[in-house]
């Protein structure tokens, strides 16, 4: 099984609208790599899995509608 492949079952899918390489686990460099995955050599132009975190997309301050309920 491909590395990617096993991440999106491991994780229940995928984020059709993100990359890899906006993730916040995503480290580029001389040897790009997943920290969740702990593999080296990972291509930053893979969809990216249902662990995809970027804190930059929250706002300090903004209310959810779960705070509302």
């Amino acid at each position: 099984m491909r590395k990617i492949s096993e991440m999106y079952k491991r994780s229940g899918g995928t984020l059709w609208n993100h990359k890899c390489m906006d993730c916040e686990y995503f480290r580029d460099g001389k040897r790009p790599l997943c920290v969740i995955r702990g593999d080296a050599l990972w291509k930053p132009d893979y969809i990216a899995c249902k662990f995809w975190k970027n804190t930059e997309d929250e706002i300090e301050g903004q209310l959810s509608i779960f705070d509302v309920l």
